[in-house]
C-alpha cells in the first residue's frame, strides 16, 4: 500500500469507484426533446396596433441548445449514461432540426455543426405550440420502449401561442393544451422557460398558465446573464448526479458525520475550491482528505463540515461535484416504555426518546437547526396512526424528547415505533436525519370490569304522578362488577369522575343525570321526567378512560343501549279526558256569548196608547239592552193589563222590533209580532196600542 494512504481514506475511494463505475454497464439516460418557440415575436418587431420590441434579439433560445447539448455530453463523460436528444422548432409550422440523437464521443462533434444556433435560427410569424407538442408526442412514441428511462420536454418560448383566429379560441386553445399534456405526455416532464423583452406582459399572461399545466415547472429566464441561464437548465435536466454548477451555492445540512464529494474535470489541471459558511479562505488539505481516483476524477471527504451554505469555485463550467456520500452522526433509542416494561390496555402514555451520536453520548443541538422528532406508532394489527409531535423533555436533560401529548394503547401486542429525526435547512425545507423502525414495546390486557344498570321493574313508568301535569322522578342505578360477577369499588377504579350519563328524550332532546354514590361499587342519580311526551328514554353512559386506573379496563353494555318505557295510565287518560271536556264546554261558553254580543242591539222608543184618548206612556229602549230586554208588570202602566212584555231584536239589519205580551193568567195578548219605525199592534181583549219608533231615525 502506498505511504500516506490510509483504510479510512481508502474507503472512500472504494465507495466512489462503485458510484463512478467507468466500465460497467451504463445508467439509465435521459430521451430529452427540445421544443424552440422561432416566431417573428422572439426576434424581431411585432404587436396589433403598437410596435413591441423583440422578445429574443440575442438568439439566447437557441445558444441554450449548446448549453443543453454540453451538459449532457460532460454528464455521458463522468457518469458513463448515454443520453438521446431531439430539437424541434415550431412557429407558421414544425420542423425538425435534429431527430432522438445518442449523445456520444462519436456524435458530439457532428452535433455542434447541426445545433449551431444560426443554423436553427428560421423567421416565422405565428405561434403553433399545439402542433409542437404534437410533434413531440409523435417522436416519443417511435423510441424503443425503456420504463427505466427518463422522459423529459424543454419548451423555449416566450409563452404565447398566436395565429390568425387565435383571440376567438383562446380559452378552448388552452384547454386542449391541457388536455394534450395531460394525456400524451403525462409520462414526459416537462418545464416551460419563458423569454420576454423589457415591458412585455407575455409571461404574466401565460406563465400561471404553464405552472398549472407542468406541475410548477415553468418560469422566465434573465436572458441577460448567460451563467444564470445555465444553471437553471442544469437544474432542471433529469440527470444522474446532483451537481454543484458555477458559483451556485450549496446547502450543508447540519449533525454530519462527513461527506464525499466526487469532482469530475473535464481536464486534469482544473481546480475547485469549497467555502464553509461565514469564511472567506476555502478549506485547505488539513480540512479536507483529497483522493486522486483518476486523471479526471477526485473524491473529498470533508469531517463534520460546519452546516449552512457552501459556496463552490469552479475554474471551468464543465466540471461537476456531486455529492455521493452523506453520512449523519445522529442515532437513537425508544427510552420509554422500554422492551421489558409490560403496559395495559386502555392507558395513555409519553414516549420518551434519546437522540444520540454515533459514540453513544447525548446529541447536543445546533443553535440554528434545533432536532424535531415525530412519532408515527404502528399497533399490534399494522395499522399507522397520526403522526405525533415530539418535543424535549427537559432542558438539563439534552438528547432526550418525549410526546407533546399522551398517545392510547387500545390493543393488546407489540407496538412499534417509527421515529424520525430531522430539522429544517435554511429555505424551511425539511431535512430527513434519521429514522429508527425497530423500537418495539408490548401492551398487555387489563382486568374487566362491567358496568350493569338496574332499570325499573317493570321497565314501564308513568309520566305523571298521582295528579295530571305534576312531574316524576324517576331513579337510575349502575353497578360495577368483575369479570367474576364480584363488585368492584369504585375507589380502586378511580377517585374522578371517571362515568358519566344523559338520558336521551323521545325528541333526541339530552338530560344530564347527576349520578352519587350510593354503596362502594355502585353510583346512583335521578332525573325529573318531562311534562311530555311518553315514550322511549335512552340511558346513554360515557366513560372517561383517562381518569380510569391503568390495571382496569371498564366496558358498558352492548347495543341496545339501556331505556325505559314512559307511558301515560288510564287514571291519567281519565283526568286528560275531563280537561278536554272542561276546555270544550268553556269555548262553547265563550261561542255563545261571542253569538250573543254580535247580534243587532235594541234601540228606540215603545209608547202605549189608549183609544179615544189622548193617554200614552213611552218606555225607552236603551242600548244596554243589546239584543233581548223583558219588561214586568211593576215597570208597565197598570191599566194596560199586561203581565209580562218581551222585546227582542230583529234577526236582520233593517232596524226593527219583535214584540210579545201576556196577561196576569199568562193569557196571549200579542204574539212575537214584528215591528218596524213608525208602526203599530193591538193588544188583544185591551184597548191599547204598542207602537215602535227607532231612535235613528
Amino acid at each position: 500500500m502506498k505511504p500516506g494512504i490510509g483504510w479510512t481514506k481508502m474507503a472512500w475511494c472504494l465507495a466512489a469507484l462503485l458510484f463512478w463505475n467507468p466500465s460497467g454497464k451504463a445508467e439509465p439516460g435521459l430521451d430529452l426533446l427540445v421544443a424552440v418557440d422561432q416566431s417573428g415575436s422572439m426576434s424581431r418587431f411585432h404587436g396589433h396596433g403598437k410596435r413591441l420590441p423583440p422578445n429574443d434579439p440575442s438568439n439566447m433560445r437557441n445558444q441554450m441548445i449548446g448549453m443543453i447539448l454540453d451538459h449532457l455530453y460532460n454528464d455521458q463523460r463522468t457518469s458513463r449514461v448515454v443520453h438521446r436528444l431531439c430539437v424541434v422548432g415550431f412557429g407558421d409550422s414544425v420542423w425538425v432540426s435534429l431527430p432522438f440523437t445518442s449523445v456520444t464521443d462519436r456524435s458530439i462533434a457532428r452535433l455542434r455543426e447541426v445545433l449551431e444556433p444560426e443554423s436553427l435560427y428560421r423567421d416565422s410569424s405565428e405561434t403553433r405550440m399545439m402542433r409542437a407538442l404534437r410533434t413531440g408526442t409523435q417522436h416519443f412514441r417511435r423510441l424503443p420502449g425503456d420504463p427505466e428511462r427518463v422522459r423529459q420536454m424543454i419548451i423555449i418560448t416566450d409563452g404565447r401561442p398566436a395565429f390568425v383566429g387565435y383571440r376567438d379560441i383562446r380559452e378552448k386553445y388552452k384547454a386542449q393544451l391541457a388536455d394534450l399534456i395531460q394525456t400524451e405526455l403525462e409520462d414526459v416532464a416537462i418545464w416551460v422557460f419563458g423569454l420576454n423583452a423589457a415591458g412585455s406582459d407575455y409571461w404574466d399572461e401565460y406563465g400561471p398558465f404553464w405552472a398549472r399545466v407542468t406541475g410548477g415547472h415553468a418560469e422566465k429566464l434573465d436572458q441577460s446573464d448567460a451563467e444564470s441561464v445555465y444553471s437553471r437548465l442544469c437544474e432542471a435536466l433529469s440527470i444522474c448526479g446532483d451537481n454543484w454548477l458555477p458559483g451556485q451555492n450549496r446547502f450543508i445540512p447540519p449533525y454530519l458525520d462527513s461527506v464525499v464529494l466526487n469532482v469530475f474535470k473535464t481536464e486534469s489541471d482544473h481546480g475547485v475550491l469549497f467555502y464553509p459558511p461565514n469564511e472567506t479562505d476555502p478549506l485547505d488539505e488539513t480540512r479536507m482528505e483529497v483522493t486522486r481516483v483518476g486523471p479526471n476524477l477526485e473524491t473529498v471527504l470533508i469531517k463534520r463540515p460546519t452546516p449552512g451554505l457552501w459556496k463552490i469555485r469552479k475554474t471551468h463550467f464543465g466540471d461537476k461535484v456531486q455529492v455521493r456520500v452523506k453520512q449523519f452522526f445522529v442515532r437513537g433509542a425508544l427510552e420509554s416504555p422500554h422492551a421489558q416494561q409490560r403496559l395495559r390496555r386502555t392507558e395513555r402514555t409519553r414516549i420518551r426518546y434519546r437522540v444520540i451520536d454515533d459514540l453513544g453520548q447525548p446529541v447536543v443541538e445546533h443553535p440554528d437547526y434545533p432536532l424535531s422528532l415525530q412519532l408515527a406508532l404502528v399497533d399490534p394489527d399494522g395499522a399507522v396512526q397520526d403522526r405525533v409531535s415530539m418535543k424535549a423533555a427537559a432542558s438539563e436533560d439534552p438528547g432526550l424528547f418525549e410526546t407533546v401529548v399522551p398517545v392510547s394503547l387500545e390493543r393488546e401486542g407489540t407496538y412499534r415505533a417509527e421515529i424520525l429525526v430531522g430539522a429544517l435547512d435554511h429555505q424551511g425545507h425539511p431535512i430527513e436525519i434519521y429514522r429508527d423502525r425497530y423500537a418495539k414495546f408490548k401492551v398487555g390486557s387489563g382486568d374487566g370490569v362491567r358496568a350493569q344498570p338496574i332499570l325499573p321493574n317493570p321497565p314501564a313508568v308513568p309520566l305523571w304522578g298521582f295528579w295530571m301535569f305534576t312531574r316524576r322522578t324517576q331513579p337510575f342505578t349502575w353497578e360495577f362488577r368483575d369479570e367474576a360477577g364480584q363488585p368492584v369499588p369504585l375507589d380502586s377504579l378511580t377517585h374522578d369522575a371517571f362515568f358519566t350519563m344523559d338520558l336521551v328524550h323521545p325528541n333526541g332532546h339530552r338530560t344530564a343525570v347527576p349520578l352519587l354514590r350510593e354503596e362502594p361499587h355502585r353510583l346512583g342519580g335521578s332525573v325529573a321526567l318531562p311534562w311530555w311526551p311518553p315514550g322511549t328514554y335512552r340511558l346513554d353512559p360515557k366513560l372517561d378512560p383517562v381518569l380510569i386506573k391503568q390495571r382496569y379496563i371498564v366496558s358498558l353494555p352492548t347495543a341496545p343501549t339501556p331505556s325505559v318505557e314512559v307511558v301515560l295510565t288510564p287514571w291519567h287518560l281519565v283526568q286528560l279526558g275531563c280537561v278536554v271536556l272542561l276546555l270544550l264546554a268553556g269555548l262553547s261558553g265563550a261561542v255563545w256569548r261571542t253569538y250573543r254580543t254580535v247580534r243587532f242591539p235594541l234601540v228606540g222608543t215603545l209608547t202605549f196608547e189608549q183609544h179615544g184618548s189622548f193617554w200614552k206612556y213611552p218606555i225607552p229602549i236603551s242600548r244596554k239592552w243589546r239584543h233581548r230586554m223583558v219588561l214586568k208588570a211593576k215597570d208597565l202602566p197598570a191599566r194596560t193589563n199586561i203581565h209580562e212584555l218581551a222585546i227582542r231584536s230583529q234577526a236582520d239589519a233593517l232596524g226593527g222590533i219583535v214584540v210579545s205580551a201576556r196577561g196576569p193568567q199568562k193569557e196571549v195578548l200579542l204574539e212575537s209580532r214584528v215591528l218596524t219605525d213608525g208602526t203599530a199592534a193591538s193588544l188583544d181583549g185591551a184597548p191599547f196600542l204598542v207602537r215602535y219608533e227607532s231612535g235613528t231615525r
